[in-house]
């Protein structure tokens, strides 16, 4: 054992370096909708992660994370803490595809609580973007009104769609799949839209049709809850 150094006694931590000044000083944490969800996910790791949570806001809060970088899911960051020299931290997070972002678009437009959040927090920032205050927020100079040109207003949305195309029946399962990506799946996305589909088949046969494509049809016709069927002579 070294002298000055007895059980129960660990030398006091050296200081800590000071931030640099190009660190990246955060005022307010889950300022979006979207920031808030992530720290309360984050929080719900349990407690431990929740104190390593602390000590990042602290480190936030004083600038101590500085060439932060994000790339396709990467996020690499230094901090200058209590190590003697600045550490780097990555974070690595997996990107979704275009097919589970619609999925996941699709989920919470289902929602009406998380479609109005996601459109509040829209016209906010759009709101911060253009430098418009709230209205509850105070001009600069008490009792005067702080004039404000009048945003354009914008044009009137079109509120119906419609559409019909013809399909190649023999390639009728993957035209409907394009349709359905490209035109449908941005349709039922929409707030509060009701998108109705009709299918209508027309075939004529020269030669016409055997009894057992006949009953076939038919039944099938009837089992996939067909509005209007049926087989005509001429």
């Amino acid at each position: 054992m070294g002298r000055g150094y007895w059980r129960g006694y660990f030398p006091p931590a050296p200081p800590k370096l000071p931030p640099p000044e190009r660190g990246i000083k955060v005022k307010r944490f889950g300022a979006t909708w979207w920031g808030q969800r992530w720290v309360e996910a984050l929080e719900g790791f349990g407690f431990e992660y929740s104190a390593r949570l602390g000590r990042g806001r602290s480190y936030a809060r004083q600038g101590r994370v500085h060439d932060l970088t994000v790339k396709g899911g990467v996020i690499t960051a230094h901090v200058t803490g209590s190590r003697p020299t600045p550490y780097r931290v990555t974070m690595r997070l997996t990107s979704l595809t275009g097919r589970v972002w619609q999925a996941a678009i699709k989920r919470m437009a289902s929602r009406a609580a998380f479609a109005a959040r996601l459109l509040a927090e829209d016209e906010r920032q759009a709101r911060e973007a253009r430098g418009e205050r709230r209205e509850e927020e105070p001009t600069k100079e008490a009792g005067k009104e702080e004039a404000r040109p009048e945003p354009p207003k914008e044009p009137a949305r079109p509120r119906r769609f419609h559409g019909s195309v013809n399909v190649d029946p023999t390639r009728l399962a993957r035209d409907a799949g394009q349709i359905a990506q490209e035109v449908v799946q941005h349709l039922t996305g929409l707030v509060g839209a009701k998108v109705e589909i009709s299918l209508e088949i027309q075939a004529v046969i020269p030669e016409g049709a055997p009894d057992q494509v006949v009953r076939t049809v038919t039944e099938n016709c009837r089992t996939l809850k067909f509005t209007t069927h049926g087989f005509e002579q001429s």
